[in-house]
């Protein structure tokens, strides 16, 4: 990318027709995108100031345009300044969902954790199927404030073996959320990740029996995360810089393993007894040979 010209030549478009905010907001870009991040913000506020403040309620334009001035300053590392930003800001925030998200991200990234928690069990009230959440949350228990190398659908606890009290504050979540939410797919999956012993069982034959009633064909491939970490082996030389995984966690998930195909085995010899279920013993038969 030429970044350079791109700044020569959104300047020169904002040179020519400067009554154009499409044009200031592409100049600002510019140099966000280039890491200017002093000349950008420097931008973007030459331009906020000349907008009329007299207007019943805030516009989704003005809106955009205060939720992307947090976004550079998240960017350039002034994380305290974003947070005390976007408090000032909510009331001209119309995005209420993107403006929620991106407060609780900056307070897990200052370290506060406690506040970011709240914030994220608030999220997942309306939406409790997303993983950035569910991320998010456990991010805040597990006291990391980074969790930007994890990809879509990966959970710190698969990487990081949780202490005691953190494991009964997770459990204590989940356990809550389950009886409050008991047909939400999420929070029936993801303690399997962090539980063990009888514990993951009686939850493991628990979630069986849900997904075979319902006729739910992939239920086993929601375990390959856990399948990943047990093996822990990968032939992409940047995943295994990436995923550093202890051998406490490596030897949780081969116990959970173990028992996902004991489990298995115990439902398909109870079903073949039966001789009333063939096409669940056939999904049952499909599990032990994926296993």
């Amino acid at each position: 990318r030429d970044l350079k010209g791109y700044q020569k030549t959104r300047k020169k478009m904002v040179q020519k027709q400067p009554n154009n905010r499409a044009n200031w907001i592409g100049f600002s870009m510019a140099h966000h995108m280039g890491g200017n991040y002093k000349v950008s913000l420097a931008i973007w506020d030459l331009y906020y100031s000349t907008l009329s403040k007299k207007r019943e309620r805030p516009s989704y334009e003005e809106s955009e345009m205060l939720m992307y001035k947090a976004m550079i300053l998240e960017d350039s590392g002034k994380l305290q300044e974003c947070y005390d930003f976007l408090g000032d800001s909510e009331k001209d925030i119309v995005d209420v969902i993107s403006f929620a998200e991106k407060r609780a991200w900056i307070l897990l990234r200052l370290s506060k954790f406690d506040e970011a928690k709240a914030a994220f069990e608030k999220m997942l009230i309306d939406a409790p199927e997303n993983y950035e959440y569910h991320r998010g949350y456990q991010a805040s228990i597990l006291g990391l404030n980074d969790v930007s190398d994890l990809r879509a659908c990966e959970l710190p606890v698969v990487f990081l073996k949780p202490t005691e009290s953190q494991l009964t504050e997770l459990k204590s979540f989940y356990d809550k959320m389950s009886a409050q939410n008991p047909k939400i797919w999420s929070y029936q999956r993801i303690p399997l990740d962090f539980l063990s012993g009888d514990d993951f069982r009686s939850r493991l034959e628990l979630f069986f029996k849900k997904g075979i009633r319902k006729g739910v064909t992939s239920i086993f491939s929601c375990f390959k995360p856990l399948y990943k970490t047990a093996l822990n082996t990968t032939s992409d030389d940047e995943e295994k810089e990436r995923r550093t995984v202890s051998s406490d966690v490596v030897k949780d998930a081969k116990e959970r393993i173990a028992t996902i195909g004991a489990v298995i085995e115990s439902f398909l010899n109870s079903l073949r007894s039966t001789s009333h279920f063939p096409g669940v013993c056939l999904r049952f038969d499909y599990l032990i040979v994926v296993h």
